[in-house]
């Protein structure tokens, strides 16, 4: 299972990075732009790697892509009077991009029909594609240079210099069943009017995740033991040290159990550590691979059994650390770890500390001595920011955990990180901000009605959190990041630009449509234990938006919204 099925991911990171957010988005695990110089170097290959987006900022100009009506080009100059000065309709559905130096690189996954392959492909009876779309771009006047249909489903990608890494997944129809294999695919992007492929590597079996660093692509693939049903995973290194492109298949080895998503995996000083779950302990191991010798991988220490029968929730490497997040829930009570671990020895990784609260966190995020986490409240109800203290260990501390939304209440940032967007103090205003866009769904006894959209303001002080306003947008709320004095904030219908001046009462100043236009109301019943939402519905109400800073209340909708978020949670 993923927790997240995206693109390709980047982690929030407090310093700015090229040709990302001005807020930062780094690249793989980059650390907080706080973190001691002893890793600066680690820090800096991290944030030279690029991870697609639905937006991406460019000099003066923001580039967004929507699912409906494709590219929108906003000059952002001044960023209290954003202007769209270009659109480009593009094929709607999934799409991420990058953007360098006014070049836009589109990734489409999922194509309905074949396409043309780059030649050489022989890829039989493929039952997936993709497409990679190059634009040139002057940002009045975006026209199309260049396409590439992809053999597979897509899974990741990375921009690191002027090579454009792709990984699809393949599935084939032989004579009786079934057949899945994992292409690896470099592109050559320096010239968008003359993309070309670099290099294609085939790899039998499923990818599941893949970790980047300057010098290498960690694929992972389930394995699956026939006679036990246990599950592993294998790790393919793949060499990507040469500045052409060229990819060289090196080193595999094979670990216990599943990672639980991208994050779940780090590379630091010629080692590989994974943590995964293990369903035949039920419960969550952290593996560490001594790669020194690329061809001969050798597992050197390993904790196992974390948290027996708890799930596997977030994970974050900062150096020698390793920050774990697990979740147990049970009909009368439930409890949510965070586990500190010691990596300074590798072969033998030690349990520092141990903190318990309610509601669990999707994604961690380390400033300094301070862990933020972003995830879901009390019970599995609303959405949940956390501030902990992590400057002893052995002994983490909870400083502040906030609630807000109702007990429905759903957002990108419980599956994508993406979603969250953290900015350092002196950006806007002189506290740090976590900007929180999300959903809120109003729930009544024969269902729930359709949710308004915001962005909840939440301030990080040094010892602790404060929510702030909120600001309401017209489409579901996708993104949000600081563009001068302005956040800005993306949902499926607008660009807006917020003045954040006074946090508690955030107001949208400009607002330029980017969607259709057509603001959809949704209708959504719970069936069982799940939340589906379906069609338009007129006269929907939204709710209000509750801030709690301690338990929920609304238990007896727990259970419904607590599988809901799993479902979120896992099937993206």
């Amino acid at each position: 299972m993923r927790a997240c099925r995206h693109l390709g991911l980047a982690v929030l990171a407090i310093a700015a990075s090229s040709g990302c957010n001005s807020a930062g988005v780094g690249s793989e695990a980059a650390g907080m732009s706080s973190m001691s110089s002893d890793r600066s170097t680690y820090d800096a290959e991290r944030r030279a790697i690029e991870e697609s987006d639905i937006y991406r900022v460019d000099g003066s100009f923001l580039y967004v892509l929507n699912a409906e009506t494709g590219l929108s080009i906003l000059d952002v100059s001044d960023p209290r009077a954003p202007e769209l000065v270009g659109r480009l309709a593009v094929r709607s559905g999934a799409g991420e991009l990058y953007v360098r130096e006014s070049r836009v690189f589109i990734l489409f996954d999922e194509l309905e029909s074949p396409c043309s392959l780059p030649a050489g492909f022989d890829v039989g009876q493929s039952q997936g594609w993709s497409e990679l779309l190059a634009l040139e771009s002057a940002p009045a006047n975006p026209t199309e240079a260049r396409r590439y249909c992809l053999p597979g489903v897509m899974l990741a990608s990375r921009l690191l210099g002027d090579i454009l890494y792709v990984v699809v997944n393949e599935e084939t129809w032989g004579d009786w069943d079934e057949t899945w294999q994992t292409w690896v695919l470099s592109f050559d992007v320096s010239d968008p009017r003359d993309v070309t492929l670099a290099d294609a590597l085939a790899v039998p079996g499923l990818g599941q995740e893949v970790h980047v660093t300057s010098r290498a692509i960690y694929l992972t693939q389930p394995v699956l033991d026939d006679t036990t049903g246990a599950a592993s995973t294998s790790i393919q290194y793949v060499d990507i040290a040469d500045a052409e492109g060229t990819l060289s298949p090196r080193g595999q080895i094979t670990v216990p159990g599943n990672p639980m998503g991208r994050f779940h995996m780090d590379a630091l000083d010629g080692q590989f550590r994974i943590v995964t779950y293990d369903a035949t302990t039920a419960s969550s191991d952290l593996h560490v691979v001594d790669w020194s010798q690329l061809d001969a991988p050798r597992l050197v220490g390993s904790l196992t059994q974390i948290a027996p029968g708890e799930e596997l929730h977030a994970t974050y490497f900062v150096g020698d650390r390793a920050y774990i997040v697990t979740y147990l829930r049970t009909e009368v009570w439930e409890y949510d770890p965070l586990w500190i671990v010691s990596l300074e020895n590798p072969t033998q990784p030690e349990i520092l500390g141990e903190l318990q609260l309610p509601g669990w966190s999707d994604f961690v995020f380390p400033i300094g001595n301070r862990l933020v986490g972003v995830g879901r409240g009390d019970m599995g109800n609303g959405i949940g920011v956390a501030l902990f203290d992590i400057s002893s260990p052995r002994n983490p501390t909870l400083l502040r955990r906030l609630e807000f939304g109702s007990p429905g209440a759903t957002s990108e940032a419980n599956v994508d990180f993406r979603g969250v967007q953290i900015v350092e103090p002196g950006v806007i205003g002189d506290n740090g901000l976590v900007a929180v866009p999300f959903d809120d769904w109003f729930v009544t006894e024969s269902g729930c009605e359709d949710p308004g959209h915001y962005v909840q303001l939440v301030d990080v002080r040094p010892d602790d959190l404060a929510a702030r306003g909120h600001v309401e947008l017209r489409g579901a709320a996708r993104r949000a990041l600081p563009i001068g004095d302005r956040l800005y904030a993306i949902d499926e219908q607008d660009v807006s630009a917020i003045d954040i001046d006074d946090r508690s009462s955030p107001a949208v100043t400009v607002r330029v449509q980017i969607g259709d236009g057509q603001v959809q109301t949704g209708h959504c019943e719970i069936f069982g234990s799940l939340v589906q939402v379906t069609g338009d519905a007129a006269g929907c109400s939204a709710s209000g938006l509750p801030v709690r800073s301690g338990p929920g209340s609304a238990v007896a909708s727990a259970l419904a919204f607590l599988l809901f978020a799993l479902a979120l949670r896992r099937g993206l």
